[in-house]
This record gives C-alpha cells, sequence and structure tokens, in this order.
C-alpha cells in the first residue's frame, strides 16, 4: 500500500441509518477527510403525511440532531475534520409512520450538547472547500442533492476529483430493493440531482450498487457479529438500537452500505488491497421528471468497451472487504 494520495477527500451522506456513521468513521481512516456533509430528510410529525411532505420545523430539527449525532460520533473517535449540515434532499421511499425516531439512537445525546452543533450550514461547506488547496475527490453515501449544487460552483466544481457512491442497481444479485425492481433509494431521493450528477460531473464517477453492497456475504448477521469483527462499540451500540426496529422486522442483515464506495474510493488511490472490479459504462437515461415517477431510482446503463468517465462496480472479493470492514471500524485506544 502506497501513502495518502495528494488529493483530499469530501464526505457525503446521509446521516439517517449506521451505515452512513460508518462510512464517514472508515473515510477518517482511510482517506485525507477535509470535511464531512450531512444531507437531510423530509419529517413530519403526522404519520398519515405524504413520504415527501416535509414539516419544515421538524424536518430542520431532525436535520440538525443528525448532523450533531454525525460529529459527536467523529469526535470520540478521534476524528476532527468540520461537519457540516448540508442541504435535504426533496424525497424519501421511507413513510414517516415506519421512520424511526432518530433520538433512539442519539446514544451520547449529542443532539442536547451545544458542542455537538454543525460546524456551518451547505455554503459555509462550499467556501471552505473552496479554499481547499489542490483537488477534491468525492465519496457518496446517500442522495446527489449537494454534488449537483457544487457542479454549478465553478470554483469548485475545477477542482473535483473522482466521485465513488453508493448508488443504483443492475442486476448482479438476487436481492431484495426497498422500492422493488431497480429502484435504489439514493437515487430515488434525489433523481433530478443524479440526472445532473451522471451527466454533467467532470472527472470519473463511480457506482457500487445496491446489488454488490447487498449481498449476503458481505453482510453480518446481527449486531453480535459486527462484535466478532472488531467493529467499535459505539457503532455496534448505535445498531443494537436500530436493528430491533429497522432490520428484524423485514428479516434483514446489517449491511454496511455506505462503507463500501469509501473502501473503493481507498482502493483508486492505492491505499488498501483491491477489492471491487469494475467495468466502463454509458449513462442512457435516468428517470427524473414528473411523469417518470413510476420509475426514479433506476439507472439505464449501456457498457461500453472504451473507457468513458462512468465506471459501476461489477463484483466484490467479499474477504477482503470484510478484512477492510474490520481494519476501518476498529476501536481505538
Amino acid at each position: 500500500m502506497s501513502g495518502f494520495a495528494s488529493t483530499a477527500t469530501v464526505v457525503v451522506v446521509d446521516n439517517v441509518d449506521p451505515d452512513n456513521l460508518a462510512a464517514a468513521l472508515a473515510a477518517a481512516r482511510l482517506l485525507d477527510v477535509k470535511a464531512v456533509i450531512v444531507t437531510g430528510r423530509p419529517a413530519n410529525p403526522n404519520p398519515k403525511a405524504a413520504n415527501d411532505d416535509a414539516e419544515s420545523e421538524m424536518t430542520a430539527a431532525v436535520h440538525a440532531l443528525n448532523t450533531a449525532r454525525m460529529k459527536g460520533f467523529l469526535r470520540r473517535n478521534g476524528v476532527r475534520c468540520p461537519v457540516f449540515q448540508g442541504l435535504v434532499a426533496p424525497h424519501t421511499l421511507v413513510s414517516h409512520r415506519v421512520h424511526i425516531d432518530e433520538h433512539e439512537l442519539d446514544v451520547a445525546r449529542d443532539g442536547s450538547n451545544s458542542k455537538m452543533r454543525a460546524d456551518g450550514l451547505f455554503e459555509d461547506a462550499l467556501v471552505h472547500l473552496k479554499r481547499q488547496r489542490g483537488s477534491l475527490n468525492v465519496v457518496v453515501g446517500g442522495p446527489m442533492t449537494e454534488v449537483a449544487v457544487m457542479l454549478g460552483e465553478s470554483r469548485l466544481a475545477s477542482k473535483l476529483g473522482m466521485l465513488t457512491a453508493q448508488f443504483g442497481a443492475f442486476g448482479f444479485g438476487d436481492v431484495e430493493l426497498m422500492a422493488g425492481g431497480r429502484r435504489q433509494f439514493n437515487v430515488a431521493c434525489d433523481p433530478t440531482a443524479a440526472d445532473v450528477v451522471l451527466r454533467r460531473y467532470p472527472n470519473r464517477l463511480y457506482m457500487v450498487p445496491t446489488d454488490i453492497t447487498k449481498a449476503h456475504e458481505a453482510g453480518f448477521g446481527d449486531p453480535a457479529e459486527l462484535v466478532e469483527s472488531h467493529v467499535c462499540n459505539e457503532l455496534v451500540e448505535v445498531y443494537r438500537r436500530a436493528y430491533p426496529k429497522m432490520l428484524a422486522p423485514r428479516g434483514e442483515r446489517i449491511y454496511l452500505h455506505d462503507v463500501h464506495p469509501v473502501l473503493l474510493m481507498a482502493q483508486l488511490l492505492e491505499l488498501v488491497p483491491v477489492a471491487y472490479e469494475c467495468s466502463s459504462a454509458e449513462i442512457v437515461k435516468v428517470p427524473h421528471i414528473s411523469t417518470d415517477r413510476p420509475h426514479w431510482g433506476e439507472i439505464d446503463i449501456r457498457w461500453s468497451r472504451s473507457v468513458t468517465r462512468r465506471w459501476v462496480v461489477t463484483r466484490q472479493n467479499v474477504g477482503v472487504v470484510r478484512q477492510l470492514f474490520s481494519t476501518a471500524l476498529a476501536s481505538r485506544s
């Protein structure tokens, strides 16, 4: 393995599920992270409200809480980079009726700790990133909401390097997606941003699809298996609280979806052993207009024999991936 590459990294995650915390921690352990940006979700106290019906005060409160959770978790694990409260994705596939209350996952009560407030809003993140020297790689574990805006900032867009994301579904495994078919959650939460980024991103963009990240052997049966893999105690505790309400009712294993694009970025920078194989692809269509709504979340691609700027992970070495999980997420004394 080589040392740190000359490029730095910004991490963008939607901190609702515990794997968002895991992704930010893994990135800080393996990459030169300059900022973490937390994307928000539509929230509404009315359980019967439409999924996309965001009540402004609750949405802001939940977003602030999740950003504080992220900052507190990283600080307790020795990570000092700034944590910004990002934008709110316009859509969600999760009903307000079934969405877990994030206070239950606030194991250290970061939401009531003024020291864990965000280091700024998205506008502050843009200023911070423009001040960074050299290029910036981007790791995304959520919608492309913020990245689409970055592309409109000329001083920042010109600095963007490689992008890796937990994004899409292309039929490499027998897995069920939340919305069914090929409708992948991160794409569906902001299909317009997905279309913009996949068409306009100026550098190489790599998608790690859910049918790769949700491979059975890459998952964990329950929180006890995380302990066996030496995952840090606080992350295990968050999963202990989340598992019976978010995963067990669906009979689902624990999948560290958003850690995969972190590991892929580290692989591309030659910082870790090779764990993923990628194939070059061309983007054909990303349904995103209102009449396409039944297909929001899908990405149509065409495999390309020529080298393009768009790549899809088609295979993983699960043994290497599980080893890297343990390395990047272990407790540090």
